[in-house]
């Protein structure tokens, strides 16, 4: 039975072609983009799709061959991707140039704020020129928290949350 390794997962629908926008872990980028197909995870089995192409700058935007619209693009939007592991490119042929953010071991943990109560967990956490931001999902959608003081009040390792004092309106912009 083939292994599969987590590189990542699809977003919202992008256009109205079928495009996803995506998400992927920077250490499987090169990976990803040496790949012909990828597998998303569909109530636990993984389901695979060949890559018709996959553009975008700062956004990866990732078309699937077969889905042509926005509706059928929307059945595979918020799954993970995944690679089978002996698709992945041999750790001795990878540059290991890969930045590991001081605050990547938040990813999964509970962020609440002191005024709002529970906001989310933490979907990931992105490196910003001046920052690093936890993405959390917040009503339905992404919403960016500065990661750095005074915003940060605690981390609670053992119970993963972490208790944030927010100003308000940050989450509406």
């Amino acid at each position: 039975m083939a292994e599969f390794v987590r590189i990542g997962y699809t977003q919202k629908t992008h256009g109205v072609e079928g495009e996803l926008r995506i998400f992927l872990e920077e250490e499987y980028e090169e990976d990803f983009l040496n790949s012909q197909a990828v597998f998303l995870d569909v109530n636990g089995k993984k389901i695979p799709f060949f890559i018709e192409y996959i553009r975008g700058a700062d956004d990866d935007i990732l078309k699937l061959e077969e889905v042509n619209s926005r509706e059928e693009a929307q059945k595979w939007s918020s799954k993970e991707l995944f690679l089978r592991e002996s698709d992945l490119i041999p750790a001795k042929d990878r540059e290991n140039t890969a930045y590991e953010p001081q605050f990547a071991f938040l990813e999964g943990f509970e962020a609440v704020d002191g005024d709002l109560g529970p906001l989310g967990p933490i979907l990931r956490v992105d490196e910003y020129p001046q920052q690093e931001m936890a993405v959390i999902l917040y009503k339905k959608r992404e919403a960016l928290i500065p990661l750095q003081e005074p915003l940060l009040q605690r981390i609670d390792e053992a119970g993963k949350k972490v208790f944030f004092k927010l100003p308000e309106g940050l989450l509406d912009l």
